[in-house]
């Protein structure tokens, strides 16, 4: 399974933080200056297509809402980094 960007990150966290919404409704989360509407929706769209995100067609709207759970993907990531240091260390102990 791909990661998510720092970027992606973020607009998961928002995601995560509203549950479901409009691109409108997301942008609202994002702190001064909010990024352009053109380049959220480019993220999502790309989000969409790693399977974070998922989404409901309204006419010509969507109501997006995150794929990839929030504290999955934070245990997974501890583990992965858990993992790693446990490696790191066993293998300078050997040398």
């Amino acid at each position: 399974m791909d990661q998510p960007s720092k970027k992606e990150l973020e607009v998961l966290s928002h995601l995560w933080k509203i549950k479901k919404g409009f691109l409108k409704d997301i942008i609202e989360q994002y702190n001064e200056p909010k990024p352009a509407y053109t380049t959220v929706s480019t993220m999502i769209n790309r989000m969409i297509k790693k399977e974070f995100v998922g989404f409901k067609q309204y006419g010509r709207d969507k109501e997006y809402f995150p794929l990839l759970n929030k504290s999955s993907y934070f245990s997974d990531h501890v583990q992965k980094m858990f993992s790693f240091f446990n490696a790191v260390s066993y293998t300078h102990l050997r040398a």
